[in-house]
């Protein structure tokens, strides 16, 4: 037996936590008496609690706004938590009086913190994205008195785990101890559970409703220590995987032919503290026509170099309707190994676990990107054969970059 509980977080998304009730123990043992968990255990329980307190209220309340970084002058930073902590209230202050005047509030999650490297306080804030309403020129305005500003742009891709897991850290807050870490402005949306479902059997793999996707990078799973009991953790959203289309050439056509068409694609990703940009060109090889087709798009995420990489190959495989043979061109070493040396079908044959009996990195991505080759013949392209898109598409992700972070 194990709990389904369902719950909405708004914009289309829902968050599905299922878990065996702690109380019944390990299978096969006999009930024991109440027992504690070591100092330890809690700490990374409690750890953990946060992170994903913070993850949904990003989700359902700052969805595509702004994660804001408050900077001092080099030599106008104040020493001590306290007079920074002031400093962000006043500030909040000024922000709720500029955009009370025009008739909003102003949300926000915040938290002060030390540099590892130089040692200075500054301030991290997520807003939200107004209509009508340029936040980034009011959060600059009501800070230039004490010094300047970095922007980055938030977005849902990702679902924000690592901005969540940025915000609760405790490493750069080690003066901060026994006091909460950040801030949140009062009057947020909070998940509001939708269902409730006591399930017997053993937790299958994530499962949803007609009409809902599962977000493949969302999935989390594991083995309660105490129950022995798997757990698992995963959004679920009413649309499909997308990507930011900014040009295309012709579509990739369904081939009249019989047999399976040849396409091949080029992958590129770029990533830097966390934000990051992946592309990808899909090139359909006519089986009469000399002049190959192609379509290609670029994507904004959250997420490491192999997890931006996996996702355009994730996003390009998905828009080729009849079965293919694909070869992949990528600089992605992951994926390169992965697909030359059969990795791939190995993992899904051990449950998506390594010989560790442990999760690989990025398991929810991998078997989605399994489930929607499986008609396909999915290989690397040979190290000697040239990718001629190459630095094209590293031009065009630069390019891309700078101009989200002017925005």
């Amino acid at each position: 037996m194990y709990f389904k509980v369902t719950s909405e977080l708004g914009s289309g998304i829902r968050e599905v936590k299922e878990y065996h009730p702690a109380r019944y123990g390990a299978p096969g043992r006999k009930r024991n008496k109440k027992r504690y968990l070591t100092p330890e255990a809690v700490k990374r329980q409690n750890q953990r609690m946060m992170e994903r307190r913070v993850q949904n209220l990003i989700m359902i309340n700052f969805d595509k706004g702004y994660h804001i970084v408050l900077r001092y002058p080099k030599d106008g930073a104040p020493e001590t938590y306290e007079d920074a902590d002031e400093n962000l209230k006043s500030f909040r202050r000024t922000m709720s009086r500029r955009l009370g005047s025009k008739g909003a509030k102003f949300k926000f999650i915040g938290v002060t913190e030390r540099g590892k490297r130089k040692a200075v306080l500054h301030h991290h804030i997520i807003v939200q994205n107004l209509d009508g309403i340029n936040m980034v020129e009011e959060v600059r305005k009501a800070w230039e008195k004490r010094g300047n500003i970095a922007i980055y742009p938030m977005y849902e891709d990702g679902n924000y785990q690592k901005l969540a897991e940025y915000i609760v850290k405790a490493e750069t807050k080690e003066e901060q101890k026994g006091k909460k870490r950040y801030h949140i402005s009062r009057g947020l949306k909070k998940p509001q559970i939708i269902e409730k479902e006591t399930v017997y059997g053993e937790i299958p793999e994530p499962e949803t409703p007609k009409g809902w996707f599962v977000d493949p990078e969302s999935v989390v799973t594991g083995i309660n220590p105490y129950t022995g009991k798997k757990y698992q953790r995963y959004f679920i959203k009413n649309t499909p995987p997308r990507v930011q289309i900014i040009h295309k050439t012709e579509e990739i056509m369904e081939t009249p032919q019989r047999e399976m068409a040849d396409i091949n694609i080029y992958i590129e990703s770029q990533v830097n503290k966390g934000q990051g940009a992946c592309m990808y060109i899909l090139e359909f090889i006519p089986k009469k026509h000399p002049v190959a087709r192609t379509v290609h798009a670029i994507a904004l995420y959250e997420g490491t170099k192999n997890s931006l990489a996996l996702k355009a190959l994730i996003a390009a495989v998905g828009r080729i309707t009849k079965p293919a043979n694909i070869k992949v061109y990528t600089s992605n070493a992951l994926i390169k190994s992965a697909l030359k040396n059969g990795w791939m079908q190995k993992w899904k044959d051990s449950g998506w676990k390594s010989n560790k009996g442990e999760y690989i990195s990025h398991a929810g991505l991998w078997k989605y990107l399994s489930d929607i080759s499986k008609d396909h013949e999915l290989r690397s392209a040979a190290d000697d054969d040239m990718n001629t898109y190459k630095s094209w598409m590293e031009t065009q992700l630069k390019t891309k970059r700078k101009e989200e972070k002017r925005a």
